[in-house]
């Protein structure tokens, strides 16, 4: 198929997906209020996604001329691309580099480097403790001990359809177990072979979201799901709606066994020696004899892994088209706060026009997008606003709190700050947030070089980067050092350095202003690689250096931990300041 052939398909493809949601789509009317505040919503539910970046987003993707080829899952998100149109985006909205620390962010308001973090209560519990019904679907990467906690006095969550752990298939097996729980009331999801975990997430937000209507609580529901993390699993009905032609012919049995057997990450040419580790396939099947291998070996592994994220970003865009549409069925639209976002940068897609990607803390690591939606926002003369302020994940739970007890700053010590009040009365937001994240890595993640990993699961040179030093360190030997990235207003500084101290390394970055202007973005958003030695010596470069040493050098009880804290077993880390000396000269 031709790469014009290609582009008329999803074409087709997407005047059909609008037919099918034109309820979703007719233009809002805006109100003309004298006072123009927002009412408060009552309800929330927060959406959020795995691995999923600026570039895979149609309505981020609007904002930034030009553009890369490495994802056409901003093709695919008319659900989406909805909600940010006609709601508020937020520029500047981190996050931590990789899943687990990023959950813990959002769900408690506060940096994951914090010592108390698992102690305090988080999201779920205070708003339980001011009367609402909360629910977790999804993904509990780290944040397990909230999760699946099912003591009234103490949880989180009253209901909960969870999977714990870090990436799991997308297709589900006959016999495989869920944790679920209605009302405390313990009740494990057994299925039956086939499901497809997205919309296995979704249907069960969509019945907690009519059941809880029907009550005189208002409800939280927290929507974790797995997409568009690896594998690639796309769904197959999907994909031939997608793509037509490159996926006919295959029957489902086949396509489940086919991901089933193939590379965790991606497709390519299996042996039986390298299925070690992976799930066995079914018997009987065998890539010789199957044509959804025969397919896909012809498609290539470029294809086929851009086609199937795509699938993957398209089967949770559907999910919040029907989560979208329950809401309004269920007469709670009107009263209901909607927030997207996602834990990190992509790494099998796209975080154009950013640099580098997940697990780095450069923009393309730790910049994601974020959406407020509700109805009254999306009837006024907010619809579509842009937020240019930073805006760090941590915001949400604050915010949700905030507008729960009807204060504008809620009493919790929070990193984050409630952002209701300004949307809601459309003034801008503070510009002196600030986002700390910081890690005992290995030097690949502060070096920015996961780029390199994925390449190499893409299929480029697998040996380019092995024994390569960086600042004197062995990057095949992933030295643990202490990796901090500390952003304020429009100003970052990255900082490492060796446990030991003596090798170490920052670069000063001030973010650019106008790249949503420019014809050239990708080139605004370029950053330095850390060099060994190399510090900022004067102006704002060397004053953000003494901001952060100064912020790393927190005490008391809740002091900052070199190691982010992602249970109540994990409190080995030694606080920062031991043994960094980050504004010595």
């Amino acid at each position: 198929m031709s790469r014009s052939q290609s582009t008329a398909n999803r074409r087709r493809f997407l005047k059909m997906s609008a037919l099918a949601t034109a309820a979703l789509t007719v233009p809002l009317p805006r109100l003309n209020a004298e006072d123009g505040e927002a009412p408060a919503p009552k309800n929330f539910v927060v959406i959020f996604a795995d691995d999923f970046g600026y570039g895979d987003l149609g309505c981020y993707r609007d904002l930034f001329q030009g553009g890369d080829d490495l994802s056409l899952a901003h093709e695919y998100t008319p659900n989406l691309d909805r909600l940010g149109r006609n709601g508020v985006r937020f520029m500047q909205a981190y996050t931590c580099a990789w899943c687990a620390p990023a959950r813990q962010n959002l769900l408690s308001g506060r940096w994951c480097n914090r010592a108390d973090v698992v102690d305090r209560p988080w999201v779920g519990k205070q708003l339980r403790d001011l009367g609402y019904t909360t629910c977790f679907v999804g993904k509990s990467h780290g944040t397990s001990s909230k999760a699946m906690d099912m003591d009234p006095a103490t949880a989180d969550f009253n209901d909960g359809l969870i999977f714990n752990g870090g990436m799991r298939n997308f297709y589900m097996r006959n016999g495989e177990e869920l944790p679920r729980r209605i009302d405390f009331g313990s009740r494990p999801f057994v299925a039956k072979g086939g499901e497809y975990i997205t919309d296995l997430f979704t249907d069960f937000g969509v019945d907690f979201i009519k059941r809880s209507a029907k009550g005189e609580k208002p409800f939280f529901l927290y929507l974790a799901y797995t997409a568009t993390h690896s594998p690639v699993d796309g769904k197959l009905e999907d994909l031939q709606k997608m793509f037509p032609g490159d996926f006919d012919g295959i029957e489902e049995a086949d396509w489940r066994e086919l991901l089933n057997a193939a590379q965790s990450r991606n497709f390519e040419p299996m042996v039986p020696e390298k299925l070690t580790n992976l799930r066995k396939p079914a018997p009987g099947w065998s890539k010789d004899t199957s044509p959804a291998y025969a397919k896909m070996k012809k498609l290539g592994r470029e294809r086929f892994v851009k086609y199937n994220f795509a699938g993957l970003a398209y089967a949770m865009d559907r999910g919040v088209g029907k989560i979208m549409q329950t809401l309004k069925e269920a007469g709670v639209e009107d009263d209901t706060l909607v927030i997207f976002t996602s834990d990190n940068g992509s790494v099998s897609g796209s975080n154009y026009p950013l640099y580098s990607y997940k697990q780095s803390n450069f923009e393309g690591g730790v910049r994601v997008p974020m959406i407020f939606w509700s109805k009254p926002i999306a009837e006024s003369e907010q619809s579509g606003r842009i937020v240019e302020e930073i805006t760090p994940t941590t915001d949400i739970t604050p915010t949700l709190v905030g507008i729960a007890e009807k204060k504008d700053k809620p009493d919790f010590p929070f990193d984050g700050i409630n952002l209701w009040p300004y949307l809601a009365k459309n003034i801008p937001v503070p510009d002196d947030q600030v986002f700390f994240y910081a890690y005992r890595s290995q030097i690949y993640m502060a070096a920015g070089l996961f780029r390199a990993m994925a390449d190499a699961w893409l299929g480029t040179d697998r040996n380019v980067y092995e024994g390569m030093k960086f600042g004197g360190l062995d990057y095949s030997a992933r030295e643990p050092i202490f990796n901090a990235v500390f952003t304020k207003g429009k100003d970052k500084i990255l900082y490492w350095s060796t446990l030991d101290g003596k090798g170490r390394g920052a670069v000063y970055k001030e973010l650019p202003t106008d790249a949503r202007f420019s014809e050239h973005p990708q080139a605004m958003f370029k950053e330095e690689v850390v060099i060994d030695g190399k510090l900022p010596q004067s102006g704002r470069g060397k004053e953000m250096l003494e901001e952060l040493a100064e912020y790393v050098q927190d005490s008391g009880a809740d002091e900052l931990m070199h190691t982010a804290v992602f249970s109540d077993k994990g409190k080995e880390g030694k606080p920062a300041r031991e043994f960094v000396d980050i504004a010595q000269e």
